[in-house]
């Protein structure tokens, strides 16, 4: 296993956001993105 990452949605924050969680083989968290699932409007 080389690590990875998994995407969380939490009622506590809004609709639109989702968490990323990556960690390394040894399944230590490395990195925490919250992300913003905004569409485009070009």
């Amino acid at each position: 296993m080389t690590g990875g990452a998994d995407t969380y949605r939490f009622s506590s924050i809004p609709k639109g956001t989702q968490v990323v969680f990556k960690y390394n083989a040894d399944l230590d968290v490395e990195t925490v993105v919250f992300r913003l699932n905004e569409k485009s409007r070009a």
